[in-house]
């Protein structure tokens, strides 16, 4: 791996790819968490004049730092005006507001929304959910809506459970019927495996981007309803060198949305085998090969663990699945048919250490991402730990 490669996180990625999708000289009534963080990124990249509202009254705050709410003290800051959540909603109706974002539970293929109940029985809902809030008013009001979401079936549903803030309704022609301005609408979905749009004919959900490592049959089997495609399918721009210091300095540097390990990953791991290697020389190659087989032992940090190999590939030891020990893994090859251990073997013994990267199964998500591994050669031994691009705290996901 050279010095060029660009490592992010998956938040990281989803918020770069939100911002971009805000244009300049538009106004956007934004919400807290990951939709704020990319209306602030979208302010230090391509959209310096964006014009952020907030509902609960602010209009166009000098943002100094992420909010933790929309009615933070800080969302007043340098503000043009200080008003009231109807002033908000008023400026909506009236057309002024170009942008939305929202989440939900459930979406659907015309891009309603489902935030009020899982289940069918509305007096005994298998699960009461928070409801509309504002997200009925402006996805009525404003001209495009994006939503940011975790993509999985339960999620990207064939019926919504419960219709609480209408997309394209049952399709074409459909929002206009009820009432609501021609040309507004759902606009974009970015969500953990793909960009998405709405084909401006039927109003279905399509993509229109595959983030890096993705593939179009696992936005497939995680979609509910049947997924239109562009042709060609492209893949999702990665964060920019320049986007990642704005959000990891500038915009989120306590790791409030993007998680805490974004910039630190790649040391952490040529740390954790150098602290291997160490413990292999004063303690000698049995103990070490022990300890690193120990899954809560000292070289199993949360989801960055060591593995070794021995120089024809056989695996010695495992942080996390004792099963792989005794194993050839020589001819292992990923998905794309890469035969990345003989890579490993290869480098290790002529160089001594690198990095090489390859597609590998998550262990907390089960999905396949793209996976680094730094190694280091000792004796007849390779000690390796590796990091994923998507690497973040699995749980943060929930909060979308």
């Amino acid at each position: 791996m050279a010095g060029q490669s660009v490592y992010y996180n998956l938040m990281e990625l989803m918020v770069c790819v939100a911002s971009r999708q805000l244009e300049d000289a538009k106004t956007a009534v934004i919400g807290t968490g990951m939709p704020l963080a990319a209306a602030m990124l979208a302010q230090r990249t391509a959209s310096p004049n964006l014009i952020v509202f907030f509902e609960a009254g602010s209009v166009a705050p000098q943002l100094e730092r992420l909010p933790i709410s929309v009615a933070d003290s800080c969302t007043q800051t340098g503000a043009l005006l200080h008003s009231s959540m109807d002033i908000i909603m008023e400026a909506c109706q009236r057309g002024t507001v170009d942008y939305t974002f929202l989440g939900g539970a459930q979406i659907d293929m015309y891009g309603n929304l489902n935030t009020s109940m899982i289940g069918t029985d509305l007096q005994h809902p298998k699960v009461r959910l928070p409801g509309s809030g504002g997200a009925n008013d402006l996805a009525s009001l404003c001209w495009k809506t994006l939503v940011i979401t975790p993509h999985d079936s339960r999620r990207f549903a064939k019926k919504l459970d419960f219709l609480t803030t209408p997309g394209y309704l049952t399709g074409p022609g459909a929002r206009e019927a009820a009432g609501l301005a021609p040309g507004t609408g759902p606009y974009k979905v970015i969500s953990t495996l793909a960009l998405m749009g709405y084909d401006p004919e039927t109003k279905r959900m399509r993509v229109e981007s595959l983030h890096p490592g993705v593939t179009k049959e696992q936005v497939i089997k995680n979609t509910g309803f049947e997924m239109l495609f562009v042709d060609p399918l492209p893949t999702t721009a990665e964060p920019t060198m320049y986007e990642l210091k704005m959000l990891r300095e500038v915009v989120d540097p306590q790791g409030a949305v993007i998680g805490k390990g974004g910039t630190r990953q790649p040391k952490e791991v040529m740390e954790l085998v150098e602290q291997a290697l160490a413990f292999y020389q004063a303690s000698g190659k049995e103990i070490a090969l022990a300890e690193y087989a120990t899954p809560k032992g000292r070289f199993a940090q949360q989801q960055l663990y060591v593995f070794a190999l021995d120089l024809d590939g056989i695996m010695l030891a495992h942080g996390i699945n004792e099963r792989f020990a005794g194993k050839n893994f020589l001819e292992v090859k990923d998905s794309a048919g890469k035969p990345f251990v003989r890579e490993i073997l290869d480098i290790a013994k002529t160089q001594g250490s690198g990095w090489v990267e390859y597609k590998w199964y998550h262990p907390v998500t089960r999905r396949e991402l793209q996976k680094s591994v730094y190694f280091k050669k000792i004796e007849d031994t390779i000690i390796c730990s590796g990091l994923y691009k998507e690497e973040e705290d699995i749980y943060m996901l929930d909060l979308l």
